[in-house]
C-alpha cells in the first residue's frame, strides 16, 4: 500500500451501484485483494435498505444527518464498529446523511478456514447439519425457491438429495 492523499470535495458523486436509488458514493481507497476499502457514501432523505452482512469488519462514522439502525440512531459524530458476518440493518434515513465508511480487508487465503469448517461440519449428524445449513444457507442464498446458481452450489457440495431435504425443510419453516 502507497501513501496518499485526495480532497474529496472536489470529486463528483456517483451513484451507488447495488444500493437504494438516490444513494450515492465517492471511493478513497479501492485496493486490491487484502487492501480493504475505504469510501463515502450519501444517502438521501427517506432512506430506506434492508439489513445485509459483509465477509470484513465494517466501520462507519456519519459525517452529516443521521440514519436508524436496530432501532438506534447514528447521528453526526457517531463512530460505529459492525464485525464481520453479522447483520446490520434494516436501515432509514428521515433526514439524509454522509457517512464514511471502511471496510477492513478481507482475509487473503481462506483454505485453512474452509478445511476447518469441513471438518466440524463432517462430524454433525444428519440433523445437526441440516440444522447448520438451514441457519447458514439464508445467508448465503436468500431465496432458495429462486436462486438457481446457490442451489447449484448446494448440491455440487452435499448432493441433490440432500438439497431437496433442506428446500423441503425450509418451505415447511415457511409455511409454519
Amino acid at each position: 500500500m502507497k501513501e496518499g492523499s485526495i480532497n474529496y470535495e472536489k470529486m463528483k458523486w456517483a451513484d451507488a451501484p447495488g444500493y437504494p436509488e438516490g444513494s450515492k458514493i465517492k471511493i478513497l481507497r479501492e485496493g486490491g485483494p487484502g487492501e480493504g476499502k475505504t469510501f463515502l457514501r450519501k444517502i438521501k432523505k427517506g432512506f430506506k435498505m434492508e439489513g445485509h452482512s459483509h465477509t470484513t469488519v465494517e466501520q462507519h462514522i456519519v459525517l452529516k444527518g443521521e440514519y436508524e439502525s436496530e432501532g438506534k440512531v447514528f447521528k453526526a459524530g457517531t463512530y460505529r464498529l459492525i464485525p464481520k458476518h453479522e447483520t446490520h440493518g434494516p436501515f432509514k434515513s428521515s433526514q439524509g446523511a454522509v457517512i464514511l465508511v471502511i471496510w477492513d480487508p478481507e482475509e487473503k487465503d481462506l483454505s485453512a478456514k474452509f478445511e476447518e469448517m469441513k471438518k466440524a461440519v463432517q462430524n454433525l449428524s444428519r440433523e445437526d447439519k441440516i440444522r447448520f445449513l438451514q441457519d447458514v444457507v439464508p445467508l448465503v442464498c436468500k431465496d432458495l425457491s429462486g436462486d438457481e446458481e446457490c442451489i447449484d452450489m448446494l448440491k455440487e457440495a452435499f448432493g441433490e438429495t440432500f438439497v431437496r431435504e433442506i428446500m423441503k425443510r425450509s418451505e415447511e419453516m415457511i409455511i409454519i
